[in-house]
């Protein structure tokens, strides 16, 4: 499998607003189109891609000495080649 490029990260936020414009004034994101989630959140873009996901939460996640990512995602190509290397 070879890995085209990062698709997005997902970070939650209890301050939604201030976490957006951060993306946006600093990083020089722009918001862009996000699916009607239950979820209050944002999508921010850069060359035309979805990079950075914001999800609003009540609570803030624990802090820990091992922090948890939420989730990443990658664009890659060549499945089946992975799948056949991980056959046991």
């Amino acid at each position: 499998m070879e890995i085209k490029l990062l698709e997005h990260v997902n970070i939650q936020t209890t301050q939604l607003e201030m976490m957006e414009n951060w993306c946006i004034e600093i990083l020089e994101l722009k918001k862009g189109y996000r699916p009607p989630f239950e979820v209050k959140g944002a999508w921010l873009y850069a060359a035309g891609y979805p990079m950075v996901h914001l999800v609003e939460v009540d609570d803030p996640p624990e802090r820990s000495d091992n922090p948890e990512l939420e989730h990443f995602a990658m664009r890659a190509v060549g499945l089946d080649s992975l799948l056949e290397r991980t056959k046991v």
